[in-house]
Formats: structure tokens, C-alpha cells, sequence
């Protein structure tokens, strides 16, 4: 009589036993948690992606602006002198065009991704939103430290004094770049539901610059704009940065308060329309 065996288990691959493990992680994530994981990849694979074509790849993002700053240093030494008597050349040129790229390279930024067809929509987890904020995250890291940049340069190559108030300068900056990223969001969702009306204001921003304070001082102005002007938060913001730069330059047209809530109810209203627009489409 033949003595039956129980046969062993069979060898689960070692794959096979590490894929529950590796997959526990995000079984148990919070939407906070997944969503962090989505644009950290985003993210990464724009590092990757941009300017890949190069062999110093996303060292060119950093080069870029430098190089169009010291362009523009020549062309004003040429031009003459416009700038106020309370500035340097160099010193008003990087508290004025650096903070006007930064507004107009996070809106394009955001516009760009919402016209791209990205084959990670494809993924009902993924949303037009997550690229834009991938891309939001990605030129704000960038141009952060392409301003600490300028600014050292200035100070180290052509030996001109400091920031008085280094934090309000960053928080300038910030700020426009802040105010970029929310009218992004508002002109990504306008595109879908009014392309025509997107064109139009797309177009108005790109003159934007010369009612900016970037290439003049409010002061050199006659006051009776002044009241015209005061409705442009960069306007405020580029002002207020000289001012924390120079504490003896007085701006005339600089209301942080004012700026706070252009910031907040642009992002409020990027955010709705951006949901509005998306079901609209869907």
C-alpha cells in the first residue's frame, strides 16, 4: 500500500512575492500621498525631458537668462542713462526684467501644457491640473535659482551693495511669479471654453513689460498716470523689490496688500474655471 504524500507548496518567484509589497505602498496612499507621487514624476521626467537635445541638457535653463541680462546690460549702457540716480544700472535691470520673466514664463508655461496632448492623460488618475502644476513647481525652482544667481553676480562682479532687505526682494520675485501661475490657470481654462477671448489676452500680456516698470521707474513718469497704472500688480511688485533693494528709493505705487489679493482671487478663479472647463470638455 503506497503511502501518500502531501506535495510541498509551490515557489512563488520572487516578483511575484515583492509585487504585493511594492504595490502596498500605494494601496494605503492618501490622495495627498498619490497626488505628491504623480507630480514628483512629472516633475522628474521634465528635468529629463527638458532641453535634452543639448549636451549640457537643463544646465541651458540657468545659462539662457544670464546671458539675456548681461544683452540687456550692453544695450542700456549704449542706450544712456534712464535708470533712477538711486540705482546701478545692473541693480535696476535685475529688479525689474527678471521678475517680468518670471510672470510671463510661469503663464506661458502653464498655457503650453494645457494645449499639450500628453499620452499621460491617458490615465484617469492623471489631470491636465497635475501637468500644469508639475510644470508650476518646475519653472519656480528654476528661475528661483537663476535670480539668486543674478543677484550675487551683481554684487560680486560689479561690486554694488547688497539687498537692504533680501527677504522682501525673493518675495517680489515670488510674487510675480506667483500671479503668473494663477493667470495661467485662468487663461488655460479660457482657451477651452473661449479660445478667441485667450488669444486676446495672451497677446495683451506680451506688451505687458512697458507698463510694467521693468525698462523705466514710475518716477520718471508724470504723476497723472500714476492712478492708470496702479491696477498692474507687477507693477506694484517690481517697485516694491527696488524698494527693499534701495530702502532710499521711494516707490511710489506699491501696495503689498493689494497684491496679496490680485494673487488670491486669480488662483480662486483659476482653480474653478479650470474645474468648470474640464467638465465642460469631458
Amino acid at each position: 500500500m503506497t503511502e501518500l504524500t502531501a506535495s510541498p507548496p509551490a515557489q512563488e518567484s520572487p516578483m511575484a512575492a515583492a509585487r504585493p509589497i511594492e504595490n502596498a505602498g500605494y494601496a494605503h496612499a492618501t490622495p495627498l500621498e498619490f497626488q505628491y507621487r504623480v507630480i514628483k514624476a512629472i516633475v522628474l521626467r521634465e528635468i529629463s525631458a527638458r532641453n535634452g537635445q543639448y549636451r549640457l541638457g537643463y544646465l541651458i535653463s540657468l545659462l539662457m537668462p544670464i546671458a539675456t541680462i548681461a544683452v540687456l546690460i550692453l544695450v542700456f549702457q549704449f542706450r544712456g542713462k534712464i535708470v533712477p540716480t538711486d540705482f546701478p544700472l545692473p541693480v535696476f535691470l535685475i529688479t525689474g526684467y527678471p521678475l517680468w520673466q518670471g510672470f510671463q514664463g510661469l503663464y506661458s508655461k502653464s498655457m503650453s501644457m494645457a494645449a499639450r496632448t500628453d499620452p499621460l492623460l491617458m490615465f484617469p488618475q492623471i489631470t491636465q491640473l497635475d501637468l500644469i502644476l508639475s510644470a508650476v513647481i518646475l519653472e519656480w525652482a528654476t528661475n528661483t535659482v537663476v535670480f539668486f544667481i543674478l543677484c550675487l553676480g551683481v554684487i560680486v562682479i560689479f561690486h554694488d551693495d547688497g539687498p537692504a532687505d533680501p527677504l522682501g526682494v525673493i518675495l517680489c520675485y515670488w510674487g510675480c511669479m506667483w500671479i503668473g501661475a494663477a493667470m495661467g490657470m485662468v487663461l488655460c481654462a479660457l482657451s477651452r471654453a473661449a479660445p478667441l477671448a485667450a488669444q486676446f489676452l495672451n497677446l495683451f500680456l506680451r506688451f505687458g513689460m512697458w507698463f510694467s516698470g521693468v525698462i523705466y521707474s514710475v518716477n520718471k513718469l508724470p504723476s497723472a498716470l500714476w492712478p492708470y497704472l496702479k491696477w498692474n500688480p507687477l507693477l506694484h511688485l517690481i517697485e516694491g523689490c527696488r524698494t527693499s533693494w534701495n530702502p532710499d528709493f521711494q516707490a511710489p505705487i506699491f501696495n503689498p496688500r493689494y497684491v496679496i489679493i490680485c494673487g488670491f482671487v486669480l488662483t480662486t478663479l483659476g482653480f474653478v474655471m479650470e474645474r468648470i472647463s474640464r467638465k465642460l470638455v469631458a
